[in-house]
This record gives structure tokens, sequence and C-alpha cells, in this order.
């Protein structure tokens, strides 16, 4: 079993060679979205959990409203917050945002 993943189908990717052209056509293909609220809601959680924060769910919901729908975007916002060493609110989470 081989999994590959991709920005793009086989088909987008404008291969030259017909025959890596051919067998990248030939296989199964599933997109896979952005996270739900809930989803996403969930990667916030665990990524200050791995760091021993417990956020207020007033905090993961503001996240969750404002920041890009991604695990780099949910993992770099928290050690945004993590870093500055302070309790973790909605109004410290509202300056690292604005970029204050």
């Amino acid at each position: 079993t081989l999994m590959y993943t991709a920005q793009h189908a086989p088909d987008q990717l404008g291969l030259v060679l017909p025959d890596l052209r051919s067998r990248l056509n030939a296989i199964r293909t599933v997109g896979i979205e952005a996270p739900d609220d809930v989803v996403f809601a969930a990667m916030l959680r665990r990524a200050f959990a791995s760091r021993n924060i417990t956020p207020a769910d007033e905090l993961i919901d503001y996240l969750v409203r404002r920041i890009d729908r991604s695990a780099d975007a949910a993992e770099a916002v928290v050690d945004r917050l993590d870093a500055l060493h302070r309790p973790v609110t909605r109004v410290l989470a509202r300056q690292v945002l604005d970029g204050e």
C-alpha cells in the first residue's frame, strides 16, 4: 500500500512522462477538506494539551473563527501564545492575532 499526498490531483500536475502520468491517473484519489468547527477545535485543544495548557472554551471558539483551518496554523498560534509565558486568554489571543 502506498499513500501519496499532493496539493493537486495527478491530472493537474502537468506531468510530461506519459507512463508516469498514466500510472498516477489510474490511482484512487481522495480530497481532504478543511476541518469543520468541531475537528478544528479538537486540533487546537490537542496543540494546547501538548504544552500542558488548558484553554477556556471561549478561547477555542474565538480561535476557530479567526485562524486558517490547518494543523500548521493551529500549531503556530499555540506556539506564539505559549512563547509569551503568560496566562492564555482571549485578550492575549487577540493581541497575538493582531500582531501586537
